[in-house]
């Protein structure tokens, strides 16, 4: 069995790139999974968990929900948000790919990104997220449906 430190280092850029996505900044990416990772150091007994690797993403995406739910109570006027657009190409990619997302409802969302971004099957994704495989595959459907939408109503302007 792997220790939560060994599966960090060997999947530390899937995990990584998995907040930065759904956070939109790397600071806070970083920070998510740190918070994480010190919280599984501290305590958790692996032995009783299943899929390790499962557990560990379904620990960060809890941590980014965390964060993006306290993100909500703090409000900025609409100038010091334009001022903040980073310069990080990367970083301005996922904020777009974020708001375009932010336009779905939430569980499509998850469900794009844990598929597109993290290359996840749907398996392991429905097991992340404790759904049925046909839930998952459903929801990646009508997200994507969706984003297609968005995107030709985009390209019409």
């Amino acid at each position: 069995m792997k220790t939560i430190g060994r599966l960090v280092v060997e999947s530390r850029d899937a995990v990584y790139r998995f907040a930065l996505f759904r956070l939109g900044s790397r600071d806070e990416a970083e920070d998510a999974v740190q918070d994480v990772c010190l919280k599984l150091v501290s305590g958790v007994d692996l032995a009783s968990v299943g899929n390790v690797r499962s557990y560990l993403m379904r620990c960060v995406s809890n941590a980014c929900v965390d964060r993006l739910r306290s993100r909500r109570s703090d409000t900025r006027p609409v100038e010091c948000a334009a001022a903040a657009e980073p310069a990080d190409p990367t970083e301005r990619e996922a904020g777009r790919v974020g708001r375009l997302l932010a336009g779905l409802p939430a569980e499509q969302a998850e469900v794009i990104r844990m598929r597109i971004h993290d290359e996840l099957h749907f398996t392991e994704i429905a097991e992340i997220l404790d759904i049925p495989v046909t839930t998952a595959k459903s929801r990646f459907a009508y997200g994507i449906s969706k984003l297609r939408r968005q995107l030709s109503a985009e390209s019409d302007c």
